[in-house]
């Protein structure tokens, strides 16, 4: 599993900055010398707001991503997407560092 740093999300929407396609056009160059390679993308939000709709936004961000993804070549049935919300934290929600940590994208690898 690996969490995919420098991804910068506006606040509430699935839309990337510039340098976070960057980002992930750099992926997908790796994710080429995989070809075989399957994975899902995990998205994850902090605890603030409703969790139905942070559930959703966590899916449509890591749906986002993946299309970039497939944009850049990688085919779509490699990558799988979920959002997971504010189920699965990395750190505490308590305090504005714990809640960025946990707002975050992974990739998980299923297949090499």
């Amino acid at each position: 599993m690996f969490v995919l740093d420098h991804l910068s999300f506006n606040p509430g929407s699935a839309d990337l900055d510039n340098k976070s396609r960057e980002t992930i056009l750099d992926l997908s160059a790796v994710l080429a010398s995989f070809p075989l390679a399957k994975m899902r993308l995990e998205g994850h939000t902090d605890d603030t707001g409703d969790p139905e709709e942070n559930k959703r936004l966590s899916l449509k961000r890591a749906e986002a991503v993946k299309s970039i993804l497939t944009q850049a070549s990688v085919d779509p049935t490699r990558v799988d997407t979920t959002g997971w919300g504010s189920e699965r934290p990395i750190a505490t929600n308590e305090t504005a560092e714990g809640r960025a940590s946990n707002r975050r994208l992974q990739l998980v690898v299923l297949e090499k």
